[in-house]
This record gives structure tokens, sequence and C-alpha cells, in this order.
């Protein structure tokens, strides 16, 4: 029955999205021009039967488990991304508010049944499972390659701490709390996994001290993690070397280039954010809201449950990812930025609030549980009772004081502040507390839930939908070909919510190939970039060809090179800068010429014959041409090359060669043949394998468990 309530409770405070249809959380300039293009990526590969390996909208193409973010390997997003579209291949807007409410279920659900695991009330264990997932960083946040990573902390801690207290069963139980951390780095973005990862690594340290017999446990935690996140650790792996990372400075950071720390600094949550944990105080980074029940409740839980080793672990592990969270504020940090591996590549600190609104979360549910058997003159009671009148007074004088545009959470907080007082010496509150909590926490969705009205908030994913008919236009012509915006009047990740390629776009890395390539207009022409969209016509781009409602024009390069063509001559450049200068001062010759910046060249036979080569079947991972060679010469794809495209002439395997500092190539003999190119990167397969065995190795451990008991 809980589970229901906590389903109804969910759905009812966010009722703008489930009964109306006037509100979107996904409003945000990063939603509406980066995750949402790649989810709409991602739903029409899976509809044209495809597994989505590969997003040719940007750049030349940048591999998508690689990039991690995309959230590829994420089994929830599978199911967002199978349901039935829109007329133009958008995931619909209403499975996306579902989408929504499915993640804060799963956090509520899963933090529930942590705090009945550890023996708490049913009561007690739902007040905890809203205050997780409606407040902190889960209910302030709409990142879903985040959120959806930190949903998974609680069942990881359940299981875990299963293992530790069990005898019998304990590398069983580390098995179902490794796989639950393992599910998390399959969520996305790699900062709260692998913040999680630090903090399970500290758990079984200490369990390990006290019990040498946990360390076979916390081996097969550890086994199981890596096993269910392969498919999208190995991939990110493979892509974090060949890549380029822009994480807060001007270039771009290759793999073995740390993070700098004044970036850490920036991202870190400042000292004053404490007094946000129960008011609005604006705060740099992460919003640390938690309202004033919930942070009452957390300390009672360990002032009134010290004795119990649960209330102490979570109180450590709270004191911790706070100190974390200060980041460059503390010398903590700086030691795990110098000595723990891979840390520094999380270069947001203030994220490892999320662990500390959990074990805040599961506090709470003792605090809530001990109030009924405190005494009456408890003097933590007392002081409780003090504190909160005393808050309660200073932010109605501090409201009186200020300007009548003040944040209400302030308002919401005199309220909470005199209710709760009240309720802390009546044993029958815990409805109360829920009551509270929901009230408070519902002053979030103002900021996270935007009505479709407004402009001013929509504005980015306006900016998406827009300019429609020029969308059509562009789906109408022949392809494969690529599209560039002049002026800047909308992202360039525009193409991709619409199934468009573009020659750029907003991406937070991209392959080092790439990076280090010579844009421009001469770029542009070379890499297949037929159209461009703008007010006026600018470099090769002259020809208008259509004009959108909007105003803005579609510009035409009659000269611009095909997806794919063949060349009979090759050249060795010295490096990257030689092939910058041919681009500038010869970017005619790519139409004849090979260029191989740091390589020797394949030696192609004289031959002044022209040959012919024609797209005759395209998609996002695949590609088949076919190529009449007057004699031996090189097929030129105008593609990003990275490792995992593989080559066949006439169902034979052949190698492909980089040319010109990015593009794939293949040696094709005289003749007619058909090529095909296809994106099967062997990461991905064995990623794929090794979580495949994680996830039955983990659901026979459950059936056995199942029919034991049965």
């Amino acid at each position: 029955m809980a589970p229901l309530i906590l389903l109804a409770l969910i759905a009812g405070f966010y009722w703008k999205l489930t009964l109306t249809r006037q509100y979107d959380w996904g409003w945000g300039p990063d939603f509406a021009t980066q995750v949402l293009p790649w989810f709409h990526v991602q739903a029409r590969q899976w509809h044209n039967g495809e597994f989505p390996l590969w997003d040719p909208y940007l750049w030349g193409g940048q591999p998508l488990l690689g990039q991690a973010q995309p959230g590829s390997a994420y089994p929830l997003n599978w199911l967002l991304f199978l349901l039935p579209l829109d007329g133009s291949g958008a995931i619909k807007p209403g499975f996306l508010q579902g989408y929504f409410i499915a993640i804060h279920y799963m956090g509520a659900l899963f933090c529930y049944w942590l705090c009945r695991d550890l023996g708490r009330s049913r009561a007690a264990s739902v007040f905890a499972g809203l205050a997780f997932s409606l407040t902190g960083f889960l209910g302030t946040r709409n990142w879903p390659q985040m959120i959806n990573g930190c949903v998974w902390a609680p069942l990881t801690l359940l299981f875990a701490l299963r293992a530790i207290r069990s005898d019998g069963a304990a590398l069983r139980q580390a098995a179902f709390g490794g796989a639950a951390l393992g599910m998390a780095w399959l969520s996305g973005h790699h900062q709260i996994p692998l913040y999680t990862s630090i903090a399970m690594a500290a758990v079984w340290l200490d369990a390990c001290i006290r019990h040498r017999a946990r360390v076979r446990a916390a081996a097969v935690f550890f086994v199981f993690t890596g096993l269910v996140g392969a498919l999208q650790i190995l991939p990110a792996q493979e892509y974090g070397k060949l890549a380029k990372r822009w994480a807060g400075v001007p270039e771009g950071l290759a793999w073995n280039h740390a993070v700098p720390y004044p970036v850490h600094e920036e991202y870190s949550l400042s000292p004053k954010s404490i007094a946000g944990l129960a008011t609005n105080l604006p705060e740099r980074t992460l919003d640390p809201y938690m309202g004033v029940a919930f942070v009452t409740l957390a300390p009672l839980g360990i002032a009134l449950a010290w004795g119990s080793p649960q209330v102490r672990l979570f109180a450590c592990l709270a004191g911790g990812a706070w100190i974390y969270a200060l980041g460059g504020f503390t010398f903590a940090h700086g030691l795990f930025y110098l000595f723990v591996p891979i840390a520094e590549k999380a270069r947001t600190p203030a994220v490892a609030l999320h662990l500390f609104h959990l074990a805040a979360a599961v506090l709470a549910a003792f605090g809530l549980d001990a109030l009924g058997k405190a005494p009456a003159r408890s003097r933590a009671l007392r002081r409780a009772t003090i504190a909160l009148v005393a808050l309660g007074a200073i932010l109605a004088i501090d409201i009186h004081l200020r300007p009548p545009d003040l944040d209400p959470r302030f308002g919401l907080s005199v309220v909470a502040a005199w209710l709760t007082a009240a309720c802390l010496r009546w044993r029958h509150a815990r409805p109360a507390f829920i009551a509270i909590l929901l009230i408070e926490a519902s002053a979030n969705t103002g900021a996270l839930i935007a009505p479709r009205s407004d402009k001013g908030r929509t504005e980015w994913i306006d900016r998406m939908r827009d300019n429609r008919d020029i969308a059509r236009f562009l789906k109408s012509q022949p392809e494969p070909f690529r599209v560039t915006v002049l002026d800047r009047r909308f992202e360039e990740n525009w193409g991709a919510w619409h199934g468009i390629e573009m020659r750029h776009g907003y991406l937070a890395s991209m392959t080092s190939n790439m990076a280090d390539w010579p844009h421009g207009d001469n770029g542009n022409r070379i890499f297949n970039t037929k159209f461009a969209i703008g007010t006026e016509p600018r470099g090769f781009h002259r020809i208008p060809v259509f004009r959108g409602a909007s105003g803005l024009t579609v510009f035409a390069d009659a000269d611009a090179l095909p997806r794919a063509w063949a060349v009979h001559r090759v050249e060795r450049l010295a490096d990257i800068r030689a092939l910058h200068v041919a681009m500038h001062e010869r970017h005619a010759d790519f139409r004849h010429t090979a260029f191989f910046p740091n390589r020797q060249p394949p030696r192609l036979p004289a031959c002044d014959g022209t040959s012919t080569v024609e797209v005759i079947r395209y998609s996002a991972s695949s590609i088949r041409v076919r190529a009449r060679m007057n004699c031996d010469g090189l097929v030129v794809i105008a593609m990003t090359n990275f490792p995992g495209w593989s080559a066949t002439i006439g169902g034979r395997a052949t190698p492909i060669v980089e040319t010109n500092g990015v593009m794939p190539a293949l040696m094709v003999a005289a003749g007619e043949h058909e090529i095909e190119i296809r994106y099967r990167p062997r990461s991905v397969a064995v990623g794929a394998v090794l979580t495949a065995i994680g996830w039955v190795a983990t659901l026979i451990l459950a059936v056995r468990r199942d029919q034991a008991t049965g």
C-alpha cells in the first residue's frame, strides 16, 4: 500500500504535469538545446530498428555512448524512446512528463525501501522518500542524465548495508548493491555515480577494517558495478582518451589534462549555503533547499538515536558529502583532487549534495520515529522548539524589512517553523510532518516547471521547435548533406531535433580530430555543407533557395563537396597546422587530393581519369556507396573518423585510413564496387556482453533466493 501512496503523492505533487498540458519541466537552455535533441535522435533510431550508437547530426558525427551524457545505455531511456513519436519524429511532451514523474517516483520508492530495511516505520519511510525525491538535489534539478543516476543511490546503500551486516548472504547482497551502482553508471553523466562510488568505497573500507571477512563481499560489490555499468563505462573510457572536453575553461581538455582546480572552486558550494537548507538564499552552484521540517528532523534523528550504528553511519555520510560539496573551501577536497583516480574529472563538487540529501532523509526518518518515544521534557526537543520559534520570528522580521518580491520560500519557512515547533511534542504528528514537507517542497516547482505561455522561460525550447517550414524544405532535398547557421539565430542542435545534419553544434565534448580540424567557410564546403540558414548570404552560401515564415532564408553552395568522392592524388603534410594552411590557400585541391598530416599516405598509381561515387543508402550508423573507379584510388567520406567504423568492399573487409585530418577513406581498386561502412565499436560490443552478464547473474541470484524462500 505504501508504494501506491507514494505514487499518488508524487503524481499529485506534480499535478501541473499530470493533470494539465500547459507546463513543461524541460525548458532550460541546456535541456532544450542539448539533452532533448539527443533524446529525439535516439528515439528515431530506435523506431528505425537501430540501437543508437552514432549521432550524425553535429560536427560530422559523434559517438553517442562515448559521450555518456546522452544516456544511450540506460534502460529507462530505452522505454521512453520506444513510445510512439509525434508527426515530426520527436518524443511527445506527455511522455516526457511521465518520464519525469517516473524518475522521481523511483527516487522516493528506493529511499522508502532503504528506510524500511533500516527498521523505520512506514510513515517515517514515506516522509524520507518524499524528502529525498521532492527537495534537495533530486527535487531541484531537471538534468535527466544526473537525476537518473541519483535515484540508484538508496538501493546501492540498501544492499551494501545488508551485505555488511549479513553472514550467510553477504556475497549475494553485495552483488545486488553493485548492480544498483552499475545502473547509476549506465544513466549517463559520470559525476553522480563517481561520487556515489567514492562514498561506497569509504563504507566498504570501514566495514573491511571492522570485519576482514567483508573483503570478499566488497570485491563482489565492485565487480558487479563494473559488469552492469560496462555498456557505458567502456565506450566512455575509449572516447575520453580520443576526445576533448570543455569543462569551464576556453580550451578543450584532453584525457591526460586534469580539470584545473579553479574550475572546481567555481562549482563548489559556498559555506553560507548552509542557511539555504531551510530557506532560500542565492547559491551560485546548486540549491541545497530542503525545508524546515526536513532540516529539523534530521538533526533530531542524530540527537535522539545516536546510539544506533546506522545513525552514526549516515551522519558521517552526510558530513562527508557536505564537506566534499564545499570543494575549494576545504582541505579535504584538495586531497581527493590530487590522489583519488579520476576524481578531478568531476568538475562540480557541489553535486555531492545528492549524497548529503539522501543521508539526511534517512536521518529524518530516524528522527520522526524517535519523536514518538522521546520524553516530553527531552532536552533535544526543548532546544529544537526554541530554535524553531526563534527562526520563525527572525524570518518574519526579515520579510517585513525586505522588498515585496521576496522568494515565497521565506514566507513558507515562517509557517513551517512554527508548525514544526507545534508538532514536535505531538506523538502522532507523522502525517502532519508529511504535509508540512509537501507544502515546503511545492516552493521548488515554480522554478522547476514553467508554463508554456511564459515565452521568456520557454525561449530556448521554442527556438528548437520553430522554423518547421525550413526543416520540411531541407528534409525534402536529396540526402545526405549538412547545414550551418549563419548568424546564430538559434543553436545548430535544432537540426538534431528535426532530423537534419548540421555542420556545428553545442556539445560538452567532441573527438580530438574534429576539435583540431580547420573550420570556417572552406571547411564547411569540404564537409558537405550544402545549405546555410540566415538573414543574409555569406561566404560560399550565396544562392537563396527557400524563405521561411520567420524571415530566415536558406542559401545554397552549389560547389559544396558531396558526402563521398574519389581522389587519385595524395600528399603528406608536416602537421595539423600545415593542414590549416592548405585549407586556407588550396581548399579546391581537396576535390582531387587526400592530405595526410603526420602520417605516410598510401601509394596510388598515376591516373587522370574521372571516377564517380554515389551514396545509395544512408542511415545514422551506416553508409553504402557505389564507386565507379577508372583506376585505383581513395574513396573519401565527409564524416568524423573514429574507432568502431569498419568497411567492406563487395562484402570483403577492408581497412580504413584517416585522411584530411579527420575523414575516413578506403583504398578502392579500378572497376565498379559497392562499399559499406558501419559503426560497430568493439568497446560497445564488449560492454554489452559484460552488462548482459551482470544483469543475468543478478537475475539468477534473485530467482534462486525466491525459490529458496518459496
